[in-house]
């Protein structure tokens, strides 16, 4: 096990290997099979079943790539079957899957998504008394992801989406996950301690 606190660029030294690797800082956590640094450009590789969690966000790959930069993540590539969720404040889930996916940080918040290939997402729109004004399914070849303080705040399809705009009632619950949606929570290390709990 290994824990990576503070600047991430000294808790690491060039080509280590890492085996059953979970992390924690303040503002991201994670856990992997495996995890290899290369320090000549600065990049963490997290394989088989890697998931990282950020604020309200779950992020899974085949694989995952974080570029550091100053001590801090700069950005992070997921390689296949790259997925996001986040589960909102009346437990339902909104989604973004695609084939490979870039998400761009800014003082430590994902601020930007790139979504490339294979585009979908399923979106819960409410109110900011947070009632619930409709349910966005989408599928697009691309698309762009916009968040504000790790809430979705506006999504851009790079291409003519197929999909639409639908009142709760019109979707059946089994359409309300994308195919490999898998929610693991509990696995999540909430402190420092939690990365000795495999």
């Amino acid at each position: 096990h290994t824990i990576l606190q503070g600047d991430w660029s000294s808790d690491v030294c060039s080509s280590d290997l890492f085996y059953k690797v979970k992390f924690f800082k303040k503002n991201l956590q994670g856990m992997c099979d495996s995890m290899v640094y290369h320090g000549k450009d600065s990049t963490l590789i997290l394989y088989r079943e890697p998931v990282l969690w950020s604020a309200k966000n779950q992020l899974t790959a085949d694989s995952i790539h974080m570029i550091i930069l100053h001590g801090q993540v700069d950005s992070m590539v997921f390689y296949n079957s790259a997925f996001i969720i986040s589960k909102d404040d009346t437990n339902k889930y909104n989604q973004v899957k695609g084939r490979d996916m870039i998400a761009y940080f800014r003082n430590n918040d994902i601020y930007k998504i790139k979504v490339m290939g294979n585009a979908e997402t399923i979106y819960y729109a409410r109110e900011e008394d947070r009632t619930l004004i409709g349910i966005n399914k989408a599928v697009s070849s691309d698309m762009l992801i916009f968040l504000e303080k790790n809430e979705l705040k506006s999504i851009t399809y790079l291409s003519q989406p197929s999909g639409g705009f639908y009142p709760e009632n019109e979707i059946s619950p089994h359409d309300l996950k994308l195919k490999n949606f898998k929610w693991i929570e509990e696995r999540r290390p909430l402190k420092k301690s939690d990365i000795f709990v495999w």
